[in-house]
C-alpha cells in the first residue's frame, strides 16, 4: 500500500527471524541455528540500517538465559563486527546518503522526548489497556515480560528518533517496535485467561481479540486509508493533467521531489504517455505550465 515501506517490512521480517534463530541458538546450543541467526542479520543489514537493534537484543536474551552468559555474549560478536562494517561503509559513503545531507536526522535531536512520545502513541489502546488491567489484577508474575517488552520498543525506536521533523517516529516505522507492545498485550491476554473458567473464559478471550480486530481494521479502513489518499492526490492530478495534454509538463508548486512526478508518469499514465517528461517549476517560455498552488479537489486543496 505504501512502496516506501517496504524496506520496514523486510527489516521487520529478517530481525525478527534473526533473533528467534538467536533464542533457539542459545537455548539448546544449536549450531545450525547460530548460523541462520547471522545470514538472516546480515539479510536484515541489506535491508535497512535499523537491523543493528538485534545486537542489543540478542545481548539482553543472552544475559537473562542461565549458564555460559560469557560465551553467549561473546558468540554476539560475530553480529557487532557485521553491524560495524556496515556502518563504516554507510558512513564512508554518507556524501550520496539521502538522510546525511537532507537534514531529517540529526545527532543533536531531542530524541529521548521522540522516543517517550512515540512509545505512549504505540501503547495506546491496547496496550495501555494491557498494562492497566496487570497492574488493577496485580499479576507480578508479568514484571519480568514487562521489563523486557519496554526495554524493546524503546531499543528498536531509538535509530528512527533522531530525526528533526517530527516529535514523534512515524508509523511505518514502528514495525519492530509493536513486537514489544504484542508482548504486553499477550500477557494480558494470558492473564484473563487464568483467571476465568469455562463458557466465560472463551467468550472473554474471544470478545477481546474480537475487540481488538474491529479496532485495527476500522482504523486502516478509515483514518488511514484516508491519508493515503490524501497524499495520493498530487500525482493522481499528475496523471489526469498527462494523459489530456500533449508534449511536456510544467508544474508550478508540485509537492513532492521531481522523481515522484516521473515514476508517478511512467507506472500510472496511459503507455502512449509514460515516455512524457514532467518539469518542476516553469518560466518563460516552457508555457503551458499547471499551476497547483491553488488546486482544489474533491478532497480539499493542495
Amino acid at each position: 500500500m505504501w512502496y516506501a515501506a517496504l524496506p520496514e517490512l523486510l527489516v521487520f521480517t529478517f530481525t525478527l527471524c534473526s533473533f528467534l534463530c538467536w533464542v533457539a541458538c542459545i537455548q539448546s546450543r544449536s549450531a545450525s541455528a547460530y548460523a541462520a541467526s547471522l545470514a538472516l542479520f546480515l539479510l536484515a543489514l541489506l535491508s535497512k540500517e535499523s537491523a543493528v537493534v538485534a545486537i542489543p537484543l540478542m545481548i539482553i536474551a543472552a544475559l537473562w538465559q542461565r549458564g555460559a552468559t560469557h560465551l553467549r555474549v561473546l558468540a554476539v560478536a560475530p553480529f557487532a563486527i557485521l553491524g560495524g562494517i556496515y556502518f563504516l561503509l554507510t558512513y564512508s559513503n554518507r556524501h550520496t546518503h539521502l538522510h546525511f545531507n537532507d537534514g531529517t536526522f540529526s545527532l543533536q535531536a531531542p530524541f529521548w522526548g521522540v522516543v517517550i512520545h512515540s512509545t505512549g502513541r504505540l501503547l495506546w489502546v491496547w496496550g495501555a489497556v494491557a498494562v492497566v488491567a496487570l497492574g488493577i489484577w496485580r499479576a507480578r508474575a508479568w514484571r519480568v515480560p514487562l521489563v523486557i517488552s519496554f526495554c524493546w520498543m524503546i531499543l528498536t525506536l531509538l535509530p528512527y528518533s533522531f530525526l528533526t521533523y517530527m516529535a514523534r517516529v512515524p508509523s511505518r516505522h514502528m514495525y519492530l517496535a509493536s513486537v514489544g507492545m504484542s508482548l504486553l498485550v499477550a500477557c494480558g491476554l494470558i492473564e484473563l485467561w487464568n483467571r476465568t473458567s469455562g463458557h466465560r473464559r472463551q467468550w472473554a478471550i474471544c470478545g477481546v481479540a474480537s475487540l481488538f480486530i474491529i479496532h485495527q481494521v476500522g482504523y486502516v479502513w478509515t483514518k488511514k486509508h484516508q491519508q493515503f489518499l490524501l497524499r495520493a492526490e498530487p500525482t493522481e492530478h499528475l496523471v489526469s493533467i498527462v494523459d489530456r495534454t500533449t508534449g511536456p509538463v510544467y508544474l508550478r508548486c508540485f509537492p513532492y521531489d521531481e522523481s515522484i512526478a516521473i515514476l508517478a508518469v511512467r507506472h500510472r499514465a496511459r503507455p502512449e504517455n509514460r515516455d512524457r517528461s514532467v518539469v518542476l517549476g516553469s518560466s518563460a517560455g516552457q508555457e503551458p505550465a499547471f499551476d497547483l498552488c491553488n488546486a482544489v479537489t474533491g478532497r480539499g486543496r493542495f
